[in-house]
Parts: C-alpha cells; sequence; structure tokens
C-alpha cells in the first residue's frame, strides 16, 4: 500500500509493503511514480516522508525513489548556473562533482 496525503502546497508519502514482497524493486517503482506525480501537480511544492533510523530499507526506497526527482526538478526548475549557486551553500567543495554526477557538464 502507498499513499499520497496532500496538505496545501505539500505532501507525505507513506507506504507499508508485505514481507515476502521486500528486496525486490516494487516499492521504489511506486514511491517514485507516486512522488513524480505529486511533484507534477501545479499547486504542490514538496513530498516528503519520514522513516525510522533503524529501517535501512526504508530510507533506501525514498533515496532511489527521489535520485531521478533531483534532476527532474533541475531540469524544470533551475539552469545549471543556479544550480550551481545553490549547491555551493550546501558543499562548495563538492558542488561540480555533484553537478557531473546530475549529469550535467560542469563547463
Amino acid at each position: 500500500m502507498i499513499e499520497l496525503r496532500p496538505s496545501g502546497h505539500r505532501a507525505e508519502i507513506g507506504y507499508v509493503l508485505g514481507r515476502p514482497w521486500w528486496g525486490q524493486g516494487f516499492m521504489t517503482e511506486a514511491a517514485r511514480a507516486v512522488v513524480e506525480w505529486g511533484l507534477a501537480q501545479p499547486a504542490m511544492f514538496r513530498v516528503w516522508a519520514v522513516t525510522d533510523v533503524d529501517n535501512v530499507a526504508s530510507a533506501r526506497v525514498l533515496e532511489r525513489a527521489t535520485a531521478a526527482i533531483g534532476a527532474l526538478i533541475l531540469d524544470n526548475v533551475l539552469t545549471v548556473s543556479e544550480m550551481r549557486q545553490a549547491l555551493r551553500l550546501f558543499d562548495p567543495d563538492q558542488t561540480e562533482a555533484i553537478v557531473r554526477e546530475l549529469g550535467y557538464d560542469p563547463r
């Protein structure tokens, strides 16, 4: 089961999956689709989730489900120059490496 709970301009994603289906990529695929759909809604700006720190598999689902989303958001909202400026606020030493990892030519 997966659910997107909208609240104004944001929504929380929640999910649960039966043990027999763990480790097969089902939840990552479903979460990615739900997050992409939510962010495609004109009034929605943020999709978020909370997971137990001990639930490594669930944290990994969120990591995988949102990895492509970052590039999608950057493609649609920020120019590469704007992305670099934003990244420098968080980690100036790694900005160009992050830009390359996202698939952008750093030049």
